[in-house]
């Protein structure tokens, strides 16, 4: 099968990666001490662990972080037409590796109060404080995804939490944007001020930190959250494990369709 962007011979997901027109342009940038003129037209599998053989741990993630980026620059591509530079492909991919460690150097660090807990279990926010908690699941039926929100006190006192089913399919960042303006619109009903939010997706932490231009339907629902973070407080937003946001999920994989 023939590749749609540059014509060459061969259409696999490690040319997409490595071979094609805008991954050559991205690989002119970053260039690692790796063999893939010897692999590059093999399964994308077998490329990675040829490179998780050659490549330092340091380096194979910013690696694996480089070839999704331009995996889903690709996909921007095919689908609207157009992609980001090369440049704010590894902009990007590197700004979301940096989110990353943050993250985990943030959990790492946790008040006396909650030292026995697990660094991937919720964490409650500094006294006095609100939390809210958001994330959207797809169904089992794969025709819908539920949305789960909560708001808890630093005692892990629940003081309000909403679940509902949306029949249409969506990415998953779209998906986890939508809980999130969900989760703020809780807040505004109830008028409570929150000063931290959680979610899922390192995505939506980069689209609200502007580390990520969102493009399409993203744009405007990012526009909106920053436009309610104001209103309802929050402080900062931080990207979490599935375990760190159990009671949102167990909430959107329960909720039940709209009446």
């Amino acid at each position: 099968m023939r590749a749609r962007r540059c014509s060459s011979s061969v259409e696999s997901s490690a040319h997409a990666i490595f071979g094609c027109l805008e991954a050559k342009k991205c690989g002119r940038i970053v260039e690692f001490d790796c063999h893939f003129e010897d692999v590059k037209n093999l399964p994308a599998l077998e490329v990675f662990m040829n490179a998780a053989f050659h490549l330092s741990v340091e380096d194979l993630g910013s690696f694996c972080m480089i070839a999704w980026a331009i995996w889903d620059n690709r996909n921007l591509i095919f689908k609207f037409g157009k992609g980001k530079p090369s440049e704010l492909v590894i902009y990007g991919a590197f700004s979301l590796m940096a989110e990353f460690q943050n993250s985990k150097k943030a959990l790492s660090i946790q008040p006396s109060s909650v030292e026995s807990r697990s660094c991937a279990d919720w964490l409650a926010p500094p006294p006095g404080k609100y939390k809210l908690n958001t994330t959207a699941a797809i169904r089992k039926n794969g025709i819908s995804f539920g949305v789960g929100t909560a708001i808890r006190d630093d005692k892990d006192l629940v003081l309000a939490a909403h679940s509902y089913q949306l029949t249409s399919i969506f990415n998953a960042e779209i998906g986890e944007l939508i809980a999130l303006r969900e989760g703020l619109l809780l807040a505004q009903f109830y008028n409570l001020k929150v000063d931290v939010a959680e979610v899922i997706s390192l995505f939506v932490v980069s689209f609200l930190n502007d580390s990520i231009p969102p493009v399409g339907e993203s744009n405007f629902i990012v526009k909106d959250i920053k436009a309610m973070f104001l209103d309802v407080g929050i402080s900062k937003c931080l990207a979490v494990s599935r375990s760190g946001n159990s009671l949102a999920r167990k909430l959107a994989l329960l909720a039940p369709l709209p009446k």
